[in-house]
């Protein structure tokens, strides 16, 4: 049985949601694990996935607010428009490492994209990437 199977009645939910989405508001989830709230929000991404560009990002293992901005622009790369404009932040970093690598996966990406964080420049880099997401 796979998770939609296990998805039910939450359409007034889903509806509710939706409609404030539209509407252009920011909607904080809260609520005690295991209650549905990734589920729910994972539902509302598939079914607005034609009108809006929908990014699911997991910070449960960010420890930092470099590793915050790493996962924003880790889960950029399959909207390829955004993660070029993200790309460009981390330039430096990347074409060196472009140079001695044909093939990376997302994990080495996160990893690299880490590294071209310091303790200077991670705020005015999550601000791009928020400036990008906008």
């Amino acid at each position: 049985m796979g998770g939609r199977d296990r998805f039910w009645d939450r359409e007034k939910d889903i509806e509710l949601l939706t409609r404030n989405l539209n509407d252009g508001a920011h909607i904080l989830l809260v609520a005690q694990r295991r209650l549905g709230k990734t589920s729910l929000m994972r539902e509302i991404k598939r079914r607005l996935n034609d009108d809006y560009i929908s990014l699911f990002i997991d910070l449960q293992n960010s420890s930092s607010a470099e590793d915050v901005v790493v996962e924003m622009c880790k889960v950029l790369r399959p909207h390829q428009s955004l993660w070029t404009t993200t790309k460009d932040l981390f330039s430096n970093v990347l074409n060196r490492l472009s140079e001695s690598i044909e093939e990376l996966n997302l994990g080495e990406v996160g990893i690299k994209l880490r590294a071209g964080l310091t303790s200077g420049n991670w705020r005015e880099k999550g601000d791009a990437v928020f400036s990008i997401l906008s």
